[in-house]
């Protein structure tokens, strides 16, 4: 594999990386959310 393509890889792990991490914080946002709800409306009971 030559130098340049080393980067490239790299650069796509980078990306893929960012690109993991948005997609799980969006769905953990709306399920944790929703479940913190949830338990504060028990606890308010």
């Amino acid at each position: 594999m030559s130098y340049c393509q080393k980067q490239i890889f790299a650069a796509l792990i980078i990306v893929g990386g960012w690109l993991l991490t948005g997609v799980y914080v969006s769905r953990a946002n709306g399920e944790f959310d929703r479940m913190t709800e949830e338990v504060l409306k028990e606890a308010r009971k």
